[in-house]
């Protein structure tokens, strides 16, 4: 089975009813993955046996790491990116990572380790964090795409992140498998058991 961890945002936010916007109009993919999300861990391989006691392990970890700082509650994304791979092409945002963040991947890789994942590319590199919101087959249409993108949003912007989740990687969509963490916001509770939900 392959998975992928992922910071999903809150879509009560009006940043993320722009990205949400420029996405139904410029990401192919849009339909696999309706749900904003972006990667904090690449994708890996592990078996269905272990998911269960694995994502749970990850849940404390990360609660041990995190609960308590107020202060993550946003993510700000500073500057809008493009690569290309043949004919394919992609648009993103690129984060100011916090550095609480990276404490919280080296601890999963170790988990994920102990079970035996394989990841596909070098799980502890930063440059893969960043939040994709246009993928096209045609580079003319990349073009339009990071020309709108710059027309669009002014930044640094900021999305209110929701939670930390487990991402299961299947052929036409990637559903969530469990919520690993739930950041706290203003006016609502703190921490719960329902803090570690999987489905």
């Amino acid at each position: 089975m392959n998975y992928f961890v992922g910071i999903s945002f809150s879509s009560d936010y009006l940043q993320f009813k722009k990205v949400d916007s420029f996405r139904r109009r410029f990401d192919h993919k849009f339909l696999l993955t309706p749900k904003l999300q972006m990667s904090l861990l690449p994708p890996f391989s592990i078996e269905e046996r272990d998911l269960a006691q694995m994502s749970e392990e990850i849940a404390e970890g990360l609660e041990g790491q995190l609960l308590g700082l107020d202060h993550l509650t946003h993510i700000q994304f500073e500057r809008i990116e493009f690569k290309t791979i043949g004919l394919k092409g992609q648009v993103f945002l690129r984060p100011v990572v916090p550095p609480e963040f990276f404490h919280c991947i080296e601890a999963m890789i170790s988990v994920l380790k102990s079970y035996g994942a394989k990841f596909k590319t070098n799980a502890s590199n930063e440059k893969n964090i960043y939040l994709p919101i246009g993928r096209t087959n045609e580079l003319s249409f990349l073009e339009a795409a990071v020309d709108t993108a710059l027309m669009e949003f002014q930044l640094p912007l900021e999305l209110k992140m929701r939670s930390i989740d487990l991402f299961e990687k299947k052929p036409w969509n990637w559903p969530v498998s469990c919520q690993l963490f739930k950041f706290s916001h203003e006016g609502e509770s703190q921490w719960t058991e329902n803090h570690f939900i999987c489905q």
